[in-house]
């Protein structure tokens, strides 16, 4: 088996400006954590905006759209949404919604401009309390499949609870290098002193990336602290950087079978 190339360039999943933000739009309170441009279909390119909604917010869907501004805040266009995903829970006030702000009639240059994203309505409009904050938007990088092949990325849903478990951390790590993964992506909610310390060692080696989590919502209000969402955040950070992903947590292991050593066929 290669060594592992933990400073790959391709495998800066860009954690510093992603956290959760929360806004209001005709009254509903919502929280958005990231946005990512897809421009892998030519014919629809998009921004997917991740968020946990409320689930009496899905009356006032067909009134959202998105803005996109440049760097310096200036407004680039205003673009209809398509909603491509929905991940509910009957018993739970909030739940997974991803946004497609729908970029198939702008420019090349707009996209390329594009640095951020807000939510608001337009109907009716309100003009003190109509939007979310900016997020910003992360490009996907284009796909190199010479460059990719035989990587592997571990997404690991939200730590809660100030989890601590030291030595079953350092163990889930080193058992899946062993097997093979390239690297490992986690969320902080809420992780022990100890659990922090073996992340930030790892991390500076260039093999973990840790992202904060700090959604002010429980579990009586989403499933798991917006498990969902990390799912698919973390999905959209390794497409065209990694050839492989897979989602555990610290106490589940995949292992071959069949005599093989690594996760790799």
């Amino acid at each position: 088996m290669e060594p592992l190339n933990v400073s790959h360039p391709r495998w800066n999943l860009d954690q510093m400006h992603d956290d959760w933000r929360k806004g209001k739009i005709q009254g509903h309170t919502i929280f958005v954590y990231s946005a990512f441009l897809d421009e892998r279909n030519a014919s629809y390119p998009f921004i997917r905006v991740l968020s946990a909604s409320p689930q009496n917010y899905a009356l006032d869907l067909p009134h959202i759209v998105c803005d996109i501004f440049q760097e310096d805040g200036q407004l680039l266009a205003t673009l209809p949404i398509n909603i491509q995903f929905r991940h509910c829970c009957e018993k739970k006030p909030y739940f997974f919604l991803s946004y497609e702000c729908d970029l198939s009639r702008t420019s090349k240059s707009i996209r390329l401009a594009a640095e951020w994203v807000s939510l608001k309505s337009i109907n009716p409009p309100d003009q003190t309390n109509t939007s979310t904050p900016n997020l910003k938007i992360h490009t996907l990088p284009r796909l190199n499949s010479k460059d990719i092949a035989g990587t592997f990325v571990v997404c690991v849903r939200p730590f809660f609870r100030n989890w601590n478990s030291t030595f079953q951390l350092i163990e889930f790590l080193e058992m899946y290098k062993i097997l093979g993964v390239s690297h490992f992506v986690f969320y902080d909610y809420q992780i022990g002193k100890g659990a922090k310390i073996v992340l930030n060692h790892y991390e500076a080696q260039g093999l973990v990336t840790v992202l904060q989590w700090t959604l002010k919502l429980s579990t009586q209000h989403i499933l798991a602290i917006g498990q969902i969402v990390s799912i698919n955040d973390c999905k959209m950070r390794a497409i065209n950087r990694f050839e492989f992903l897979i989602h555990v947590d610290v106490d589940e292991f995949l292992l071959p079978r069949n005599d093989l050593m690594s996760l790799m066929i």
